[in-house]
Order: structure tokens, then C-alpha cells, then sequence
């Protein structure tokens, strides 16, 4: 929001606050009415206290590398961006591929990177293009992962 406004786009910093709001009274409203579900229940208990500065802070830097990924990925390719630009709108594209209606989030990122192009200021082609550079990035990056993965299985028969 604060990043519309210093640049002048007050109908995009309407919009988000618009969700901001409407995400807090709607997580009130599942609290206030469902107070005896077990999972409301152990959200309390996992997001209250020390426990939940541990969760944020780690989730905090958890994003943060995953936004700086990002920003290497596009200086990977040489292009001039704005990096506040990059730690304003790559947390929505990486929030975009946690939807569950792809593998990976293959295509929701290009989508959501495609739509975002036109606020960056980056043509269509860069946009898309850090994307799927980040997205083979971190599809290496995780390949080490089948061995352990391989080992679990072939070690419970």
C-alpha cells in the first residue's frame, strides 16, 4: 500500500488495502464464530507467544531468500530493475504459485509475472522470462532432494 501511494497509484493502493481489510474481518469472523474446532484451536496455540515470533521470523527470512532469488534470477539476465519494485511485487508472484492448480506452480508464476510486467515497467518477454528462470532455478536446486526421498522409501520395506 505504501508503495502505491509514494508513486502516485492511489486506485492500486485502494485495492490493496481493500484486501488487507477484508482478509482481517473475514479471519475475525472464523475466529468469533468457530471457537471450539480443534484446528482454530491449535492455530491459537501454533501463532500465540514465542512461538509465533519463531514463525514469523523465520518465515520472514525464508521469504526474503526466495525474493532474493528472484532479484538475482533478473540481474541473471541483465536487466535494469528496481529492486524495491522486486521486494514489492515477487512476494505476490510467489504467492500466486503456491495456489494448488499446477505442479510446482508452473504457469500460475508466469501468469501472475505476465500480469505484474505492466507495473514493473519490464516488457512481457523479461517478466515471463525471470519466471521460468526462477522456477528451473528452483527445480535444481530441490533435485538433491530425490535421493532423501529415495532413501525414505526404500528404507520402511
Amino acid at each position: 500500500v505504501i508503495f502505491f501511494i509514494i508513486n502516485g497509484k492511489y486506485e492500486a493502493s485502494a485495492y490493496v488495502l481493500l484486501i488487507i481489510i477484508s482478509f482481517v474481518i473475514l479471519t475475525r469472523l472464523v475466529f468469533i464464530f468457530q471457537k471450539k474446532n480443534k484446528y482454530l484451536i491449535n492455530f491459537k496455540y501454533v501463532f500465540s507467544g514465542n512461538r509465533f515470533y519463531r514463525h514469523f521470523l523465520l518465515s520472514v527470512i525464508i521469504v526474503f531468500t526466495y525474493i532474493i532469488t528472484y532479484i538475482i534470477c533478473a540481474y541473471s539476465l541483465n536487466l535494469d530493475i528496481d529492486i524495491v519494485s522486486f521486494f514489492v511485487f515477487a512476494p505476490i508472484i510467489l504467492f500466486s504459485m503456491t495456489l494448488p492448480v499446477s505442479i510446482g506452480g508452473w504457469g500460475v508464476r508466469e501468469t501472475t509475472a505476465l500480469a505484474i510486467s505492466f507495473l514493473l515497467g519490464l516488457s512481457v518477454s523479461s517478466s515471463v522470462t525471470v519466471a521460468i528462470v526462477y522456477g528451473l532455478t528452483n527445480l535444481i536446486c530441490s533435485l538433491p532432494g530425490i535421493y532423501f526421498l529415495i532413501n525414505k522409501n526404500f528404507s520402511k520395506t
